[in-house]
């Protein structure tokens, strides 16, 4: 499994490098941060970063209205939920898309995908399983294109190594492949785990065998 590394750039990289963070979050996150402003959780400190202007937002009309109507099951008021969709649609966060499917096992996922590509964000962040774990396929494109689905914990983590840089500092969010992988259930290192199956042998099990750490087993060949 592909894994997101944080690292200060070298002068000849400065170029590739970013210090804002460019990300596709998703409907529920960004709803909770508007309903649960000032309550510290993940939701709050999102959006309150990207008004900081921390993180810049890449969201697509679909989503806007996805916001809008989770706000109101949050129990929002209609000026409240007006007033954070106009904040939504402020700036340049929107993109166009054109509804592709993208390959999501639940296809309302697809216009997150869509968006996060046409916008160029670095990350997908989002609590939902059915983006979390995409078909392998899908992974596989996205990270071609720099983009990975992670959680918002995970997202505010990486801010605070941003946060905590100094100023000049800037950084290159790199997708480290480490040469491993199982074709079913991605255990990422045949060094910590033993597995019937290794990327680039031709085979496409029917079922995963890993069986758990390699010193307990005998690795053949």
């Amino acid at each position: 499994m592909k894994k997101s590394r944080l690292l200060i750039a070298s002068p000849e990289r400065r170029n590739a490098c970013v210090r804002k963070l460019r990300i596709a979050p998703d409907a529920m996150n960004l709803a909770r941060g508007f309903v649960f402003r000032g309550a510290g959780s993940l939701g709050d400190r999102l959006v309150r970063a990207w008004l900081a202007g921390e993180v810049d937002f890449v969201l697509s009309g679909t989503l806007v209205d996805e916001v809008a109507r989770t706000l109101s099951v949050l129990g929002l008021d209609d000026a409240s939920i007006a007033l954070a969709v106009a904040t939504l649609c402020s700036g340049d966060a929107i993109v166009a898309i054109r509804h592709q499917t993208m390959g999501c096992r639940d296809r309302k996922d697809d216009h997150l995908l869509e968006a996060a590509l046409a916008g160029s964000a670095r990350w997908i962040v989002s609590e939902d399983r059915d983006v979390l774990d995409l078909p392998r396929s899908v992974r596989t494109y996205l990270r071609s294109y720099g983009v990975e689905a992670i959680k918002l914990a995970e997202f505010l983590d990486i801010l605070d190594v941003v946060r905590a840089a100094p100023d000049d500092a800037l950084f290159s969010f790199d997708i480290v492949d480490p040469g491993f992988s199982c074709l079913v259930c991605d255990h990422p290192d045949h060094a910590e785990v033993a597995c019937g199956s290794v990327a680039g042998d031709g085979l496409e099990p029917e079922e995963c065998r890993c069986e758990g750490p390699a010193e307990n087993l005998a690795l053949a060949g």
